[in-house]
């Protein structure tokens, strides 16, 4: 299969464009409003079946042939799916059920990476498959075949992302369809352990969300319903991943951060799609504040159980993830009080921290978070954050003093020190460089209110 030609891509860029809706006729007859409602109808319900169909090939039923035999019809059906949405335009002169069609074989390039992820991982470790349903385990007969296998879906694939972009958002489809390949290409990585799925999948996941911030603001396309849906498909084989994981192989307090983390990206990926006034607006800004709030256990306890990690860091990084998701709730919906539930969540986590954790580290993470909070706070003319950060700069700087006067103890002598030579340090360069500071904070936050 070819890559679309610009002329079959054409087809599909007017119909990508934002379009008015039409009045609604309540005074037409009964029979006429039916047929005006069935093509959605028909679309819906063929959605539905097509994707049944692309999962049903899973079930028991399938035992007539290999796995390469199994994979080639998944393949085929994207395929063919691709096909008749490109060939459909010219003679039905509509391009709703073409574009759906099309859409719809982007949607299942995910499912054939995952196989293809499923077949080579049997390859790198042939004893795999231990604890898998007979179902959802794949094997590949041999290197070769697979390699074949693979190079031909990749001749179907790439072509068929590229067409799918270019029918929901033309100026962003190369962009759009780079990122998307890359995402489906973590399928493939043959890693199962599911810290290291989590790692990779918040990395490709903050990738996502920033290229998607950054190609929204230049494009209206970027702006219309089709838009939407297309940079929300880049995050559907990363959704994938962290399912896989999180089903097939061992639980993982990781994968439960990160499903938190991917939940919340994905809300904030879908928020310009509410009008303004929408019911919507509060359940959704209550599902953001949920997640970003849900991840500090799972977080916490992932790194406490982590032996190569300090536990000094446990709270500090679930509660600086967590304040930091509260403020892009505040940003993107202009939430009141916002930033104090932030600024709350920081003290309260940090403070946690110098409570229980006698490690010097979280003595600076405390001095350090302090002043952060301090030196933002105050050019944001945010006072929760300037009496926050003064808080803890003080516990901090407290809790050290006691315990050196309680028990002399050379690391708490030397970070004692570290910490008074760092603070007037510090606060020569907020002097110096106040004005640059003042300018970045500015910036950085102007660029991400709407």
């Amino acid at each position: 299969m070819t890559g679309p030609s610009a002329r079959d891509c054409q087809r599909f860029s007017d119909a990508a464009e934002p379009t008015g809706t039409p009045e609604k006729n309540h005074t037409a007859p009964f029979n006429q409003r039916v047929i005006d409602k069935l093509p959605t109808l028909l679309r819906v319900l063929g959605t539905v079946v097509l994707l049944v169909t692309f999962y049903s090939f899973l079930v028991d039923g399938w035992n007539q042939g290999n796995d390469l035999w199994r994979y080639s019809l998944l393949l085929a059906h994207t395929g063919l799916l691709a096909i008749i949405g490109l060939a459909c335009p010219g003679w039905l002169r509509e391009t709703k059920g073409p574009r759906l069609l099309v859409t719809l074989a982007v949607a299942s390039v995910p499912a054939n990476f995952a196989v293809l992820g499923a077949l080579l991982y049997s390859l790198v470790l042939p004893s795999s498959g231990a604890g898998i349903p007979g179902y959802m385990l794949w094997q590949a007969p041999g290197a070769v075949s697979l390699a074949a296998t693979a190079t031909v879906a990749m001749a179907v694939l790439i072509p068929v992302t590229r067409l799918g972009f270019t029918a929901l958002a033309r100026p962003l489809a190369k962009p759009l369809s780079a990122l998307f390949l890359l995402n489906n290409a973590a399928l493939l990585l043959p890693i199962r352990e599911g810290e290291w799925i989590a790692w990779l999948a918040l990395a490709l996941l903050g990738l996502a969300f920033a290229i998607n911030r950054r190609i929204a603001g230049g494009h209206i396309s970027a702006r219309t319903d089709e838009g939407f849906l297309a940079q929300g498909l880049v995050f559907l084989p990363l959704v994938i991943l962290l399912v896989r994981s999180a089903w097939l192989y061992a639980f993982d307090l990781y994968l439960v951060s990160a499903g938190w983390l991917a939940f919340y990206m994905l809300l904030r990926q879908t928020r310009p799609m509410l009008s303004a006034g929408s019911p919507f607006q509060a359940v959704w800004e209550m599902l953001a504040l949920f997640s970003a709030l849900a991840q500090i256990p799972s977080l916490t306890l992932a790194i406490l159980d982590t032996p190569r990690l300090s536990e000094a860091l446990a709270l500090p990084l679930a509660g600086t993830i967590a304040a930091a998701m509260i403020y892009g709730v505040r940003y993107q919906d202009n939430g009141r009080g916002l930033e104090g539930l932030a600024s709350t969540v920081l003290v309260m986590t940090l403070g946690t921290n110098l409570l229980f954790s006698e490690a010097l580290l979280a003595a600076f993470i405390g001095v350090g978070g302090g002043i952060a909070m301090v030196v933002l706070g105050g050019k944001a003319e945010q006072r929760y954050s300037v009496v926050g950060g003064i808080s803890l700069l003080v516990g901090s700087v407290l809790r050290e003093t006691l315990a050196l006067l309680q028990h002399f103890h050379m690391g708490s002598w030397i970070g004692l020190a570290i910490l008074g030579i760092s603070a007037i340090l510090l606060a020569s360069l907020i002097e110096s460089k106040g004005r640059s500071l003042s300018g970045l904070w500015q910036h950085l936050t102007e660029s991400r209110t709407p």
